[in-house]
C-alpha cells in the first residue's frame, strides 16, 4: 500500500502535485507548513482587510412582531413567525414554513411594500442576507425583485439560488443587477418589493432568514 505523506498540523495528505507549487522558494511540506504559520499568526489581520471598511444599512431583522404585519404580505399555505433559533442579528430570526397547494404553484414570502426610507437603493452595492437551512439537502430558492408595480416576468430580476445545508449568506450584486427578459438595469432608487419563493414544493419546507441588508 503506497504511503501518503500529510501534515504533521492537520494530518492533510500532501499531494504530488502541491509539491511542485512554490511560493517565496518554498514547497511541498515547507509550504503548507509556512500557510499554517500565517494563518495562525495573522487570522486578525487577514479577516480585518476583507472586511474592513465596509458600510451596511439593515432593511429587515425581524425583531418585533408588528413589522410582520407592516412589511410581509402573508399567503394561504405559507407561514412566518420570529424564531429565537439561527438568528444573526438581533435576538430573532424569521422562520419561513411554505406548504404543497395544488391551487398555487408559487409560494414564498414577500417583503413589501416597502417605505420611503427603505425603498431607495442608490449608492449600495450588495444585498445581503443570512439564511439557515435546517434540512440535510439544498433548498431551491428564487429571489425577485421589482422597481415597478407588478411588472411581468421580462421586466423584473429573478434569480434562482441553491440554499446549502445549515447557515449560509445570499450576496446579490445591485450594480450588475438586470430585468431577467429586457436587460434593464433596476431603478435602486425606486424598489418596491423583494420576494423569495419556491416553485411547486411537493412537501413542507422550512428556512430561516435575517440580517437583510445593503452594504458598500
Amino acid at each position: 500500500m503506497q504511503q501518503v505523506a500529510r501534515c504533521f498540523i492537520c494530518n492533510m495528505p500532501i499531494l504530488q502535485r502541491f509539491s511542485s507549487i512554490f511560493f517565496f522558494g518554498l514547497s511541498g511540506p515547507l509550504l503548507l507548513l509556512f500557510c499554517h504559520l500565517i494563518l495562525v499568526i495573522f487570522p486578525i489581520s487577514l479577516f480585518a482587510s476583507a472586511s474592513g471598511g465596509e458600510s451596511c444599512t439593515l432593511l429587515h431583522d425581524f425583531e418585533d412582531e408588528h413589522d410582520l404585519e407592516r412589511f410581509l404580505t402573508w399567503e394561504c399555505h405559507s407561514w412566518y413567525q420570529l424564531d429565537r433559533n439561527h438568528s444573526t442579528h438581533g435576538a430573532h430570526s424569521l422562520r419561513v414554513e411554505l406548504y404543497p397547494w395544488e391551487k398555487r404553484r408559487y409560494q414564498g414570502i414577500s417583503l413589501a411594500p416597502f417605505t420611503d426610507d427603505v425603498r431607495s437603493w442608490k449608492g449600495w452595492h450588495w444585498l445581503r442576507i443570512d439564511f439557515y437551512n435546517p434540512a440535510s439537502t439544498p433548498l431551491s430558492l428564487t429571489c425577485r425583485i421589482d422597481d415597478r408595480r407588478s411588472p411581468p416576468y421580462s421586466d423584473r430580476f429573478n434569480q434562482t439560488f441553491s440554499v446549502p445545508p445549515g447557515p449560509s449568506t445570499l450576496i446579490l450584486d445591485l450594480l450588475e443587477m438586470t430585468t431577467s427578459g429586457t436587460g434593464r438595469p433596476l431603478e435602486m432608487g425606486k424598489i418596491r418589493s423583494l420576494l423569495f419563493f419556491v416553485t411547486a414544493p411537493k412537501s413542507k419546507l422550512v428556512f430561516y432568514m435575517d440580517n437583510v441588508r445593503l452594504c458598500r
